[in-house]
């Protein structure tokens, strides 16, 4: 069962603040709304790296993709 980021909020309503992970199809699309919305951890796998980059074994590449995650996280 896939759940949105409404999820997280809604589930914390009645509970309280809880430490949640996302995992499955997290992604820099989604990242920061899931980050808004009560997750405290994401579980990033695949979509994680662009695939060429891996292929390519592009460490510039790579690290790019990672620091645009760090960059989201920051701004929030």
């Amino acid at each position: 069962t896939t759940v949105g980021s409404g999820f997280f909020k809604a589930i914390q309503a009645p509970l309280g603040k809880l430490p949640l992970m996302a995992v499955g199809g997290v992604s820099l699309k989604n990242v920061k709304d899931l980050l808004t919305h009560g997750t405290s951890y994401l579980g990033i796998g695949s979509n994680m790296f662009n695939q060429e980059d891996l292929i390519n074994r592009d460490v510039a590449g790579l690290a790019a993709s990672l620091q645009a995650f760090v960059d989201i996280k920051n701004t929030l």
